[in-house]
């Protein structure tokens, strides 16, 4: 009985001891979550920017009293003063930029830490050990120790599996290799700044001087002017047509190489496009300030061609907008909300699975794009639809 009331000794003072470590866990996981919620309010980037304006001490505060103490001989006690009052200021400015160099590593924290999915504390080994010791205070038996202990050495090894090491290595040197193509890139864009060697005022203000011109050469040459200039712009036309003709072709028989097309001076395809298109849309608004018969330009309507290439246009500009935002604000906004785990962005993929499901009986997501690219690309066309061509109807 004796030996019996010593081991329930025992087992109780071991459970207590797990308890305190519980408490304390769950302490430590509070104060962690709530630091983390700290991190997401905008407190942090106020305190920040407060800490670095300049502090604004005012006067000394000893001003007041130094004409009584010079009236009084005690000149001296103002140079300790002003000593005592250097000394408090720089302490004061050194604790500044201490507080300034933590805030800073600390928004530097957040940057990154925000990142992260809101699922990650369950990882956290607080978190782990907490869950460990709720499983031992249950169950205190030998073989429920080494268990866990087995678990503690497959969980926290010194060193990462193999598979880890290498995803790692191989996701560090895709990183590194897109480092490299955009720094690449960006330096071709630096050069090619360098060699223009203009800025926008300065090109707003040629146009503005060449568009002048251009009045005064057809209000001065009549006729003759206006005949010389449209064949002008015609030629122009012609040069920018067959170079766009050029680049759709080569687009069209990229495939999945289109991402790296460029044009010979450098710059994408889709914004070699764009560029050509903004330059033939401000020559047709140019030939329109020729006073010419539809005859001389052997078109039947030139407002309706005007109108034709001025959608097209737009169409360019939207295809550009679209992709500039895809990559600049989409993408990378949808990839972080992935990341973190938003609630948002997770119903809303889980209601668009489930849309798929309910209206297409079983047809996956891919086969409905192809379905549709091959739909808007025979209403192009002129051409009839598919009869196997699947569709959702949603009204």
């Amino acid at each position: 009985y004796s030996e019996h009331t010593q081991l329930q000794t025992q087992q109780r003072a071991v459970q207590e001891a797990i308890q305190v470590k519980l408490n304390e866990f769950e302490q430590w996981i509070t104060h962690y979550q709530a630091a983390f919620n700290n991190l997401e309010a905008t407190q942090l980037a106020s305190l920040l920017q407060e800490i670095s304006t300049q502090m604004d001490l005012g006067p000394p505060s000893y001003v007041p009293a130094t004409a009584f103490l010079q009236n009084a001989g005690q000149a001296h006690l103002i140079s300790q003063c002003e000593q005592l009052e250097g000394e408090v200021g720089a302490l004061l400015q050194q604790r500044r930029s201490v507080l300034r160099g933590c805030l800073e590593q600390l928004h530097h924290y957040a940057t990154v830490a925000l990142q992260y999915p809101k699922a990650i504390f369950q990882k956290h080994r607080i978190e782990q050990w907490k869950t460990w010791m709720e499983e031992l205070i249950c169950n205190t038996t030998v073989e429920r120790c080494q268990e866990l202990y087995r678990k503690y050495e497959m969980q926290y090894a010194p060193q990462p599996p193999p598979t880890v090491c290498q995803f790692i290595t191989a996701t560090e040197m895709t990183l590194q290799r897109y480092a490299a193509d955009i720094n690449s890139r960006l330096i071709r864009q630096v050069e090619r700044l360098k060699q223009e060697a203009v800025t926008v005022p300065v090109c707003e203000d040629q146009l503005k001087e060449i568009e002048r011109c251009i009045k005064v050469f057809l209000h001065e040459n009549g006729e003759e002017g206006s005949l010389s200039l449209a064949s002008v712009i015609i030629s122009a036309l012609c040069t920018l047509t067959r170079r766009n003709l050029m680049m759709e072709g080569a687009a069209s028989s990229a495939g999945e190489q289109l991402v790296d097309l460029t044009s010979r001076d450098g710059a994408w395809f889709l914004e070699e496009l764009c560029s050509m298109s903004g330059n033939v849309t401000c020559l047709v608004q140019l030939l329109k300030q020729c006073h010419l018969v539809p005859q001389d330009l052997d078109i039947p309507n030139p407002v309706e061609a005007s109108e034709a290439v001025h959608l097209a246009n737009g169409v360019y500009t939207s295809l550009q907008e679209l992709n500039s935002n895809f990559r600049q604000i989409i993408f990378p906004e949808a990839l972080r909300c992935l990341m973190k785990g938003e609630y948002t962005l997770e119903s809303m993929l889980q209601e668009l699975d489930s849309l798929i499901e309910q209206t297409t009986d079983g047809v996956p997501l891919q086969t409905l794009v192809e379905s549709l690219q091959a739909y808007l690309r025979n209403a192009a066309m002129g051409l009839e639809e598919e009869t196997h061509a699947h569709y959702i109807d949603v009204a």
